[in-house]
């Protein structure tokens, strides 16, 4: 006959071995330490803890696009102007293309004929 009895610590259901009687091991689910109970100890099993209902507010649902009356909207961010994005944009690629050309210039020097 098998010793029939929950897991202390994650309420699993497990069942050993009667000479597993009193012996210390492992959950084989949470993997925690646990001590099988003798066989009397193990045939009352223990409730669970009770655990009282969630309480749900029972109210009707807001209507689609609906901004409760306490919450503000959030404050939209500054619009940047469209001439200064464009503006950095160009300047960027001028700076990227005055960048390789002087690399391909230091790059290509050994090999320019000498004045």
């Amino acid at each position: 006959m098998a010793i029939k009895f929950t897991c202390p610590n994650c309420q699993k259901q497990l069942s050993v071995k009667d000479q597993l009687a009193g012996k210390k091991g492992n959950c084989p689910f949470c993997k925690k330490p646990l001590t099988v109970p003798k066989a009397a100890d193990a045939a009352a099993p223990t409730a669970p803890p009770a655990v009282p209902p969630r309480q749900v507010p029972l109210t009707q649902p807001a209507p689609r696009g609906h901004v409760p009356a306490d919450t503000a909207p959030a404050p939209s961010p500054e619009p940047t102007p469209a001439g200064a994005a464009w503006l950095s944009t160009i300047l960027a690629g001028i700076l990227f293309l005055l960048g390789a050309a002087l690399a391909l210039y230091t790059l290509a020097r050994p090999f320019l004929p000498a004045h």
